[in-house]
């Protein structure tokens, strides 16, 4: 064998343990995501049935042993059903990505669900599915942008004013969320 042949030979050799396995690596990689999507999914199933397990219990426990003059949390909790709308400026979302500057209005429902519509400028899912909440008679907690920008359900307390609800932080690592909430008073609409 000629110098050239075995000196070829000799770096192929030298540079196959180099070689990766992109194929594996790539199944690999894709697997860990599919468990992480699975993952956030279960937790988002097991928090919206402990909700309404709550939501169901305390209506049952609230029914049973008040006296006429109690608010029951159930009570309170249908106080905050309805639309409601919040303009936010430049200024009230800065430093949040993407931008939560315009009209959004938010409609929230006896059974729980939320409905949030953003404005034409945010830059991200416009109509997003699933989001729900619960509350009590001052207590507010809710998944909005629960998986695209949060990994947590915040939690907020909530009152009335003459024409709208102002939330209160609580708990929440979202920053987004708790900008969205916080920033200004919701009116009420429609």
């Amino acid at each position: 064998m000629s110098f050239d042949g075995r000196l070829r030979e000799g770096l192929d050799r030298a540079a196959s343990p180099l070689d990766p396995d992109v194929e594996g690596s790539l199944r690999s990689v894709l697997a860990r995501r599919r468990r992480r999507v699975r993952a956030r999914q279960a937790a988002l199933v097991l928090a919206t049935a402990v909700a309404v397990a709550a939501s169901v219990l305390g209506v049952r426990v609230g029914l049973g042993a008040r006296s006429a003059d109690e608010a029951s949390p159930a009570d309170g909790a249908q106080q905050i059903v309805g639309r409601y709308e919040v303009v936010l400026s430049a200024d009230d979302s800065a430093g949040v990505s993407p931008s939560l500057a315009g009209r959004w209005r938010m409609q929230l429902d006896t059974d729980g669900t939320v409905e949030l519509d953003a404005p034409d400028t945010f830059r991200a899912e416009q109509n997003p599915l699933g989001i729900s909440y619960t509350a009590t008679d001052s207590g507010f907690r809710t998944n909005i942008f629960y998986d695209n920008f949060c990994l947590s359900v915040g939690s907020y307390t909530w009152r009335r004013t003459p024409d709208g609800l102002v939330f209160d932080l609580m708990d929440d690592g979202c920053e987004i969320r708790r900008v969205l909430l916080t920033s200004q008073r919701w009116a009420r609409s429609g």
